[in-house]
């Protein structure tokens, strides 16, 4: 009885041992290949807000890596002094929205959000898409309105954001 017990042991262990021996290499040789071309996202033409005030954003850091962040995407925070309700939309990957209350709400690609001023939003690249590809997120108060583009940085682990049409 003990002699079958250690011999299922030892096997099992012998396969995680043989499945780790596997997947380090593979990993290693997917770090080091060159990064596919990035595809250009989606281009959003703001012909109804085009005449509306630039939005006030805040990045909250300067780069963004879904393997390495402890975060849970891209962190973009609305002003507390936009005039709110605001509307949100991304071209490409997936938002989460935190609310002022700490509640969070997964929202897809195309789809239209609404938060108040002062939430924050989380942009991540989507888990389908095989190319690294940025985003374009649309922000639309009733006053305002920004475009957050998210490219792919030279560091294949990372994105970087800047604001289009941000007020001072």
């Amino acid at each position: 009885m003990f002699l079958s017990n250690s011999k299922s042991v030892r096997f099992s262990f012998s396969k995680k041992v043989i499945r780790l021996t596997l997947a380090v290499p593979l990993l290693a040789i997917t770090l080091l290949l060159p990064a596919p071309p990035a595809a250009s996202p989606p281009v959003f033409h703001l012909e109804s807000s085009s005449a509306l005030a630039p939005m006030k954003i805040n990045l909250l850091i300067d780069q963004y890596s879904p393997l390495l962040s402890s975060v849970r995407g891209f962190p973009i925070q609305t002003d507390e002094a936009t005039s709110g309700p605001i509307e949100v939309r991304t071209s490409s990957g997936n938002l989460y929205v935190q609310y002022s209350d700490s509640s969070l709400t997964y929202i897809d690609t195309g789809i239209v959000a609404n938060l108040m001023p002062g939430d924050t939003i989380y942009w991540s690249p989507s888990l389908s898409q095989e190319n690294r590809v940025g985003a374009q997120i649309e922000l639309v108060s009733p006053k305002e309105s920004a475009i957050v583009e998210i490219t792919p940085a030279e560091d294949p682990l990372f994105y970087k954001a800047t604001v289009v049409g941000q007020s001072k």
